[in-house]
Formats: structure tokens, sequence, C-alpha cells
């Protein structure tokens, strides 16, 4: 079902980059909201997939102090 909606927002995008029709935009982010109401199935698999390495964390602190 997710991949639906993502083949289906890609082309939305790549057709509202051709055409700039507000309509397209809308329609992509009412789809795009749409996923919110999905649930992966495996809560420790997205969280493992959306946070960065501590290493990577690490580095970036020390660079901006």
């Amino acid at each position: 079902m997710i991949r639906q909606i993502s083949i289906k927002a890609d082309e939305l995008a790549r057709q509202y980059n051709k055409t700039k029709d507000p309509a397209l935009r809308e329609e992509w982010f009412r789809l795009v909201r749409s996923l919110d109401n999905f649930q992966s199935s495996h809560n420790e698999t997205s969280d493992i997939i959306l946070k960065p390495p501590l290493q990577v964390v690490q580095k970036v602190r020390h660079r901006t102090k």
C-alpha cells in the first residue's frame, strides 16, 4: 500500500514540476499526509532507520563547538 502511494506521489511530483499546477501540488500534499495514518509493523526498525549513528551525532556536535 505504501509503495503504491509512493509511486503515485512521485508521478504527481513529476507532473507538477512540468506544469506548476497548484492542484497537483495540493494532491501531492494530501497523498503524503495520508501516510501519517500508517504505522510501521516494527517500531524498533523505524527508530533504527531514522536515528543517525551515535558517532555521526558526536562528530557534528564536535564541529559546532
